[in-house]
C-alpha cells in the first residue's frame, strides 16, 4: 500500500483487508503487506524487496492525479522499464478526475 496519508493516520488503509480476503478466496496465500510513504526511492527499495519475497507483487495507492503520486515512475524504475503513456487510461483518468489531474 503506497500514501502518507495511510502511514499518517489521516485515511485507514481498506485495500489490503479487501485484497487479502479476495486472494485468500482464490487460494492465493499472502506472504507480507507493506504500506510505504509517497516517496519514491523508498517505493523502488520496497517493491526489491518484495520481488525477493513472491512471485508476484501488488501494489495498491498513490496513482492519483497530484504531484506526490510517484508510484507508476517508481515502479517503473523497481522493474528496469520505460514508463509509457497509455491514451485509453490517460483518457479514463482525465474523465474521471476532469481538470485535477496534472500534465
Amino acid at each position: 500500500m503506497i500514501g502518507d496519508e495511510i502511514l499518517a493516520g489521516e485515511v485507514q488503509d481498506e485495500n489490503a483487508p479487501f485484497l487479502i480476503r479476495t486472494f485468500a478466496e482464490a487460494g492465493v496465500r499472502v506472504v507480507r503487506i507493506a504500506t510505504v510513504g509517497d516517496d519514491r526511492s523508498a517505493i523502488v527499495s520496497e517493491l526489491a524487496h518484495l520481488r525477493g519475497l513472491a512471485d508476484a507483487v501488488v501494489v495498491s495507492g498513490g496513482i492519483g492525479p497530484t504531484h506526490d503520486d510517484v508510484t507508476r515512475p517508481a515502479v517503473a524504475e523497481a522493474v528496469g522499464r520505460p514508463l509509457e503513456a497509455q491514451a485509453d487510461a490517460e483518457r479514463r483518468i482525465r474523465d474521471w478526475y476532469g481538470e485535477a489531474v496534472e500534465a
